[in-house]
C-alpha cells in the first residue's frame, strides 16, 4: 500500500511539472528540436507552418498543432514514427510518404501503447496510420486520402496488427485501398465513412469486435469478415459495393456473429456467406442488390428473422445443395411474397417458398443471368405459374413471413418496372416453355 502511495505522488509531482514548448520562429525552431528538449509527459505546440518529415517521436508527449501545421515527408519513407506509449498527435497534415509497398510506406506508424491520433488530415500517403502491436490505440476524427495509383499499388489508409483494445471512431478514408483489422480483440468501429476502396474494412482472426454505425459506400467489397467470432456489426450502412466480386458484407469461416439493423442495398450481392455458424442476422433492410443473399452450403445454424428483403433482382441464391444446409428463415418480410393475412394479425397464412423457374435456370447455365429482371425473365416464370409442371423445389421455407415491414422504408423509386407489354413477351415465350418441358429432366 505505501509502494501505490509512493508512486502516484511521483505520478502527481510529475504532472505538476510537466511543460509547455512551442514550436514557432521565435521558440524552437523545428519540431524534432523540441523534442529533444522536452521531457516525458510534456506537451509541444506546434504553429501553423510547413515542417519536414520524417519525424521520429520516441518520448510519452502531446504534440498539439495549432492552425493545421504541416509534416511533410518529402515522397520518401514514413512521416511520423511513434515508439513510445502515450504519445497524442492532434491538429496536423501529415502528408506525402513515399509510396513502396513492400517498405509500408505511411503516413503515421505506432508501435507504442495507447497512441490517441486525432483530428489529423493524412493526404498523398501510402499507408495511413499503421498500428503495429499499439494496443489500446484510439484514431478520432481523421480524414485519409491516398496516393493517387491504380488500386492493387495503394496500401491501407488504416491498418490494426496485432493491437487489441483500439478504437476507430469519426474518421474518413477515400482512395485507399482496405481498412485491415488483424489479430486484435475488443476493438470498436463507429461512425466511420470508408469509400473508393477496395475492402471498406477487412477483418481477420479477430474476437469481440463492435462495427456501428459506419458507412462502406462505393467499393469494391463493403466489409469482408474472415476467420473471426463474436463479431457485432449494428447500424451501418452498406451501399453501392460493385467490383467484382460486389460484396456488400462477406463472411468467410465466421462463429456467433451478430448482424442487425443494418441497410444493404444496391450492392453486387447484399449478404454472402461461406462457413458461417451459429449468426444471426435480423432487423437489417436488404434492398436493390443484384443478389439479396448468397449463401454456400457450408453455411448452417444460421438465423435470420426480421429482416426486410425488397425487390433485389435475385432475392436469394443458394449455391449447391447440402443436407447440411440447414438455417432458420422464420420472419422475415419478402416483397415477392404473394400469400395473404385472413386472421390480419401480420403473419402471412401460407409460407414464402421462394420457387422462381427462371433462377432455378440461372443457376445452372450462368450465362442467362444477363436475363435477370428482364421481361424474358418474367414471362418464363409466368408459364411456369400457369403450368405446374414447371414448379422447381424450393430453396427454403419462411414458415412465418411477414405481410409488410414495420416502419416506413425508403425505396429507390427509379427502379425498373415491368414492361406494360408483357402479354407479348409470354405469348413470345410459350415455344420456349414447351421446350423446357419437353427436356425438363435436365433441370
Amino acid at each position: 500500500m505505501a509502494l501505490i502511495l509512493i508512486l502516484t505522488s511521483v505520478r502527481f509531482l510529475h504532472e505538476g511539472y510537466a511543460q509547455s514548448l512551442t514550436v514557432s520562429p521565435s521558440a524552437y525552431a523545428t519540431i524534432a528540436a523540441a523534442l529533444e528538449k522536452a521531457a516525458e509527459g510534456d506537451t509541444i505546440l506546434v504553429t501553423k507552418g510547413l515542417y519536414a518529415g520524417p519525424l521520429m517521436i520516441t518520448k510519452s508527449v502531446r504534440l498539439e498543432g495549432q492552425g493545421e501545421p504541416v509534416i511533410d515527408g518529402g515522397g520518401k519513407g514514413t512521416v511520423v514514427t511513434i515508439k513510445a506509449p502515450d504519445v497524442v498527435m492532434r491538429g496536423f497534415v501529415i502528408r506525402n510518404s513515399g509510396d513502396l509497398l513492400a517498405s509500408e510506406n505511411s503516413g503515421l506508424l505506432a508501435t507504442g501503447a495507447r497512441p490517441l491520433i486525432e483530428n489529423n488530415r493524412f493526404e498523398d500517403v501510402l499507408f495511413g496510420v499503421y498500428l503495429s502491436r499499439a494496443p489500446g490505440g484510439v484514431l478520432r476524427g481523421n480524414s485519409f486520402k491516398g496516393k493517387a495509383l491504380d488500386t492493387p499499388r495503394r496500401g491501407d489508409l488504416i491498418r490494426v496488427w496485432f493491437s487489441d483494445g483500439v478504437v476507430i471512431e469519426n474518421n474518413r478514408t477515400e482512395r485507399g485501398r482496405d481498412v485491415v483489422l488483424w489479430y486484435s480483440k475488443d476493438m470498436t468501429l463507429r461512425d466511420n465513412d470508408f469509400r473508393q476502396g477496395r475492402y471498406g474494412i477487412h477483418f481477420m482472426y479477430c474476437r469481440n469486435a463492435e462495427v456501428v454505425n459506419n458507412r462502406f459506400v462505393d467499393n469494391s467489397v463493403g466489409a469482408y469478415l474472415m476467420y473471426s467470432e463474436a463479431l457485432k456489426l449494428r447500424g451501418n450502412i452498406v451501399a453501392n459495393n460493385r467490383g467484382p466480386s460486389g460484396f456488400g458484407i462477406g463472411f468467410k469461416d465466421m462463429k456467433n456473429a451478430v448482424i442487425e439493423e443494418n441497410i444493404v442495398t444496391s450492392n453486387r450481392i447484399g449478404f454472402y456467406l461461406d462457413g458461417c455458424e451459429a449468426m444471426i442476422c435480423r432487423r437489417n433492410v436488404i434492398a436493390h442488390n443484384h443478389i439479396g443473399f448468397n449463401l454456400l452450403p457450408t453455411a448452417v445454424r444460421n438465423k435470420f428473422e426480421g429482416n426486410y428483403v425488397l425487390d433485389n433482382v435475385e432475392q436469394t441464391l443458394l449455391d449447391g445443395s447440402s443436407i447440411q444446409t440447414v438455417n432458420d428463415w422464420t420472419g422475415n418480410y419478402w416483397s415477392n411474397y404473394r400469400g395473404y393475412d385472413a386472421d390480419r394479425d401480420g403473419i402471412g397464412d401460407i409460407p414464402y417458398k421462394p420457387m422462381r423457374f427462371f433462377e432455378l435456370l440461372t443457376d445452372r447455365f450462368h450465362e442467362l443471368k444477363i436475363f435477370l429482371g428482364s421481361p424474358s425473365a418474367q414471362a418464363i416464370d409466368l408459364a411456369a405459374a400457369v403450368f405446374p409442371i414447371f414448379a422447381p423445389t424450393p430453396k427454403f421455407e419462411d414458415p412465418r413471413p411477414l405481410m409488410r415491414p414495420a416502419g416506413r422504408i425508403r425505396t429507390n423509386k427509379s427502379a425498373p418496372r415491368p414492361a406494360s407489354w408483357w402479354v407479348l413477351s409470354f405469348l413470345f415465350f410459350l415455344p420456349l416453355a414447351a421446350f423446357l418441358k419437353k427436356n425438363s429432366d435436365r433441370f
